[in-house]
């Protein structure tokens, strides 16, 4: 180390000789720092919508909805349009922004009619329906995210069945399962629909179930469901409906749930991180014991 002197010249100099597990140690770091660095997360727009319920009286009525759209994220959203989905008896203008903000919200009015050729089959009752929001980031690439909307007309429901979403990974454009745990709490069975609804840039071979539920019971429900143009390291908001209908009323609830999508090398990358790790504690604790040992 520092106690080895060499004579040059009448000059007394001092060598520093540096253990070779010293430059290892140095370049473990580097590997280490390399590693890490691959985790930093780049800009993204994260959509907040917030929306009130919607209560007709009357097919005819016309109903003002409240909506608010606020960008959480930390890059503008741009030509964004708020608009309905997953809907067969409703109509509705849209609400538009060219530019949404970093932190900022937008506020508009959407107006609701009952459809005239659907209107004299509706049941009194709450149904599901939902809202999208489409926007794009800077270089136009397209998104879009949902939120569930509460309709009810002439009365309002409390339903008894439940739906529980077990989220989901999708790899690329390989295709995933997602489960939805259906709970009837009533003590009288039911005869459920349940519907999924996704983003666009989602997609699901078959989204709508008919299950019969005794009372008191429950039941897993899987869809398939792949990417349409998901941005990898992205989330995605997924609705199930599960809705019945008893003694003349309508009755729905609407479960939310989380469908996240990586790059398909992304586990091949995780596992590889974590091997680094472990080979960088193993070969840490090594040279300690290695220096150590030279000191004695």
């Amino acid at each position: 180390m520092l106690d080895d002197c060499v004579e040059a010249a009448g000059t007394k100099v001092s060598r520093i000789n540096v253990p070779y597990y010293v430059i290892e140690m140095k370049s473990l770091f580097l590997a280490m720092a390399l590693v890490f660095s691959l985790l930093v997360g780049a800009s993204f727009i994260q959509i907040t919508t917030t929306v009130g319920e919607a209560y007709f009286q009357n097919t005819s009525d016309e109903v003002e909805l409240d909506v608010s759209v606020k960008n959480t994220g930390d890059e503008p959203a741009h030509s964004v349009m708020v608009s309905l989905t997953a809907t067969d008896y409703l109509a509705s203008n849209k609400i538009t922004k060219s530019l949404l903000g970093v932190s900022e919200e937008m506020k508009g009015k959407m107006s609701l009619t009952i459809l005239e050729s659907l209107s004299k089959n509706l049941l009194p009752g709450t149904y599901p329906s939902a809202l999208v929001v489409d926007y794009k980031d800077a270089n136009g690439y397209p998104f879009s995210a949902i939120s569930p909307l509460s309709v009810s007309f002439k009365e309002k429901t409390t339903s008894l069945v439940q739906g529980v979403f077990k989220g989901v990974t999708l790899y690329g454009r390989m295709p995933g399962r997602l489960d939805v745990e259906v709970r009837n709490l009533d003590e009288a069975p039911h005869r459920v629909s349940v519907k999924l609804v996704t983003s666009r840039e989602l997609k699901s071979l078959n989204d709508s179930f008919t299950v019969y539920l005794d009372r008191k019971s429950e039941k897993t429900i899987s869809f398939d469901v792949s990417s349409l143009g998901a941005l990898p390291d992205s989330s995605y908001t997924v609705l199930a409906f599960a809705s019945y209908e008893e003694k003349g009323l309508f009755y729905s609830s609407v479960a939310r749930g989380v469908v996240k999508v990586e790059k398909e090398s992304d586990s091949s990358l995780y596992l590889a991180i974590i091997a680094v790790l472990m080979v960088g504690g193993v070969g840490a604790v090594a040279y300690f014991v290695k220096f150590r040992n030279a000191s004695l």
